[in-house]
């Protein structure tokens, strides 16, 4: 992979985000120019990622916040004026993928 990252998914199976590991399958992600948001499951476990996509000096770059509940997960996402419905969207139901820049 070099020092670029790829988001991508295998067509329902597993969905994998380096550097993120994660067994289980991604079913809904979300970004815009500041965020990304990946939704997995994990056997019967939720699992949240939120990921600061932009190269800033002040922030490492992919920032990476997990949340094992959603209660924790929308506050954040209210913290900081993020809105999943003001998002670009994909879903699991066929094989996607992004370039992180």
């Amino acid at each position: 992979m070099g020092i670029e990252s790829f988001l991508y998914h295998d067509g329902g199976e597993k969905g994998i985000f380096y550097p993120i590991n994660h067994n289980g399958s991604v079913h809904d992600v979300y970004w815009n120019q500041k965020y990304i948001i990946i939704k997995c499951s994990e056997q019967k476990k939720e699992n949240w990622y939120l990921m600061r996509n932009i190269k800033d000096y002040n922030y490492p770059k992919f920032m990476i916040q997990h949340f094992l509940n959603e209660n924790d997960y929308k506050r954040v996402l209210d913290s900081l004026g993020i809105s999943e419905t003001n998002m670009e969207y994909t879903d699991g139901t066929i094989p996607w993928s992004l370039h992180l820049k």
